[in-house]
């Protein structure tokens, strides 16, 4: 369903088409996400913790750029800010 929520443009360039986007999260057990911050009006910051399946864990402060396609809120970007 995530896939859904990304602009084209997110999907091909940053999610690395369909392939990379199914490569990344089967590789993921499970997401934590906190301490989310909007900054209207487009931009959201939060904090996520990714578990791998491997078990080892990662976590990204994360600031996603959002664009209102159809009235639906979409990721067009992302940077890792700490």
């Amino acid at each position: 369903d995530g896939w859904n929520l990304l602009t084209p443009r997110y999907q091909q360039s940053t999610a690395g088409g369909r392939g990379g986007y199914n490569k990344w999260w089967h590789s993921i057990d499970s997401v934590e996400i906190r301490d989310v911050a909007p900054q209207l009006p487009s931009t959201v910051t939060a904090t996520l913790t990714y578990h791998f399946k491997n078990g080892r864990s990662t976590t990204d402060r994360t600031q996603f750029g959002l664009v209102n396609q159809g009235g639906t809120l979409l990721i067009d970007s992302s940077r890792v800010i700490g």
